[in-house]
């Protein structure tokens, strides 16, 4: 079988299930193929091997009857430049996600931000991603969850080699190698007793900000695969938010005057609440619209 008939055999069998069928049914052949997506039309009249069609199609069959996204069945996904590993129990990296990432970049270079935290790394796409932009920052992130840690850890080494090769596979680097360090723990469970820098740092996260009750009403392949507690932001979908900025504007009220910034992924209907936010703990706020002119990113600033 050529690649152009097992394409549109693929194209019938997804319109059933995904509007984007064209997409993923050149995703599918690319991905068992080893292609570049952008190399696909070189190779429409290439054989396929038997076994790899039916390896395939088998696989196409599963995404159907499980709902299970395509970057757990893949085992990993793009984001900006790089390809990250995946795993189900982790969020999976979203291109909203890479507008946040841009405007830390920006942050960064203008402020001479030198220290960064980041809460619920998730994957770890946030902090590699930062990491690989500003080498000389120190990166701390939290997690609470194992899997996360996992992956993340995996994703560190192979995006961000290692320095040594004494250094274990999968432990994590010492802060001397100025790369990011990822901790298993609660944040809030730990944020009183960690020595933070709160001069000219940036805090940053995209934290669980959808509504509980809206959760069940997601698409099957979120709602039954992605973890719930990446997700899941409380009734009011601003938990998160809310618990953070408490505890940071107590920390700056008790502290020199220093110039701090705070920077989140938000829902798009969530602007308002911030703004209520950003005045109910006397900080300045700036929000950003997305490339589809949606509120995404915002600013938090002393």
């Amino acid at each position: 079988m050529q690649t152009h008939q097992l394409f549109l055999e693929l194209k019938n069998t997804l319109s059933q299930y995904t509007e984007e069928f064209e997409i993923e049914s050149k995703l599918f052949i690319c991905h068992f193929l080893k292609w570049e997506p952008n190399t696909f039309v070189n190779h429409l009249s290439d054989d396929i091997p038997k076994e790899i069609s039916k390896e395939i199609k088998s696989s196409v069959k599963k995404r159907m009857e499980e709902n299970i996204p395509l970057a757990y069945l893949f085992k990993k996904w793009p984001f900006r430049k790089n390809t990250y590993s995946t795993s189900p129990g982790v969020l999976i990296p979203r291109s909203d996600t890479e507008y946040l990432v841009e405007k830390a970049i920006k942050l960064i270079q203008e402020n001479n931000i030198s220290t960064i935290y980041e809460i619920g790394y998730g994957s770890g796409i946030i902090s590699i991603e930062l990491a690989k932009e500003y080498p000389d920052c120190s990166i701390v992130g939290w997690d609470i969850s194992k899997d996360a840690y996992n992956l993340a850890n995996k994703n560190l080494h192979t995006l961000i080699p290692a320095p040594s090769t004494s250094i274990s596979k999968m432990q994590p680097y010492s802060r001397q190698n100025n790369i990011p360090i990822f901790y298993q723990n609660d944040f809030f469970e730990i944020y009183d007793s960690y020595a933070f820098d709160f001069s000219n740092t940036l805090f940053i996260s995209n934290p669980p900000y959808i509504k509980t009750d809206v959760i069940k009403t997601l698409e099957p392949q979120v709602s039954l695969w992605e973890p719930k507690e990446a997700l899941d932001g409380g009734e009011s979908g601003i938990d998160f938010y809310e618990k953070f900025l408490a505890w940071y504007s107590t920390k700056l009220a008790n502290r020199p005057p220093s110039k701090g910034f705070v920077l989140f992924e938000i829902g798009y209907d969530q602007q308002r609440e911030m703004e209520k936010l950003s005045e109910k703990y006397k900080l300045k706020l700036s929000v950003n619209n997305d490339l589809q002119n949606l509120p995404r990113v915002c600013l938090f600033t002393n």
